[in-house]
């Protein structure tokens, strides 16, 4: 990777990487083609990728200027790695340059202590329009905080945090959150809902490059659903 000028878009899914290869993925995204402006998708998706694993692709985030899209989705990320994404992607205290839209921390182990680090994160970077903490274990009052935090954002327009630990109460009441308060979303996710029309949905407002899912998806005519099915599109 650090000499390759092609590749664009890396998928490593489902292969235990372990701490010194996620290293070396990282060290590429600082010192080979990651950080000259090849490589801008990076999908590292369920390869057990701990908080030890995540403290080399923070310290990455911190100087590269190039990746738009990180997906870390299915891996062991708890509120540590949480807190080292902040570090890494805040304005103030991480990489302002940072030029990740798309961050992906779906089926992870975030509680309200990450999603807190996660909320000041909004509150400190205008550039992620799409976010994904879909499956972790993210209470009421974490999903609150995140909700608050959108008040002070102007850059993301789609948030999943479906299938965490959260009520049909606590769930019909930021539904109407939601609606009553002004933030710039386009579409929240906040029900549990199939696989394959999250991953179409998520396809769709988060710019993923994928003409196979996309065909599939455009064959179920996925585009707009019932508010108290699935979500909320303002």
């Amino acid at each position: 990777m650090k000499d390759n000028t092609y590749l664009k878009r890396l998928i490593l899914y489902a292969d235990p990487l372990g701490v010194n290869n996620t290293k070396s993925i990282s060290d590429a995204m600082i010192e080979g083609n990651f950080a000259s402006g090849i490589i801008s998708n990076l999908y590292v998706i369920g390869n057990n990728i701990n908080d030890n694993g995540l403290v080399a692709i923070a310290d990455a985030l911190k100087v590269n200027t190039v990746l738009t899209h990180l997906d870390i989705g299915k891996n062991v990320i708890k509120d540590p790695g949480a807190l080292l994404l902040y570090a890494a992607l805040s304005n103030q205290v991480g990489n302002a340059n940072s030029a990740v839209e798309v961050l992906g921390l779906q089926w992870n182990y975030i509680t309200n202590v990450g999603a807190n680090l996660i909320a000041k994160l909004l509150t400190e970077n205008n550039k992620i329009k799409c976010l994904d903490l879909h499956a972790n274990r993210i209470e009421y009052n974490g999903t609150k905080t995140i909700a608050n935090a959108l008040m002070h954002n102007t850059a993301l327009k789609y948030l999943d945090i479906s299938s965490n630990l959260l009520t049909q109460a606590e769930i019909y009441d930021l539904k109407q959150y939601f609606k009553t308060t002004a933030t710039n979303l386009d579409y929240v996710f906040l029900d549990t809902t199939d696989l394959g029309t999250y991953s179409c949905m998520k396809l769709k407002y988060c710019d993923i490059d994928d003409t196979r899912l996309n065909d599939i998806c455009n064959n179920k005519n996925i585009t707009e659903y019932h508010n108290d099915v699935i979500g909320w599109r303002r």
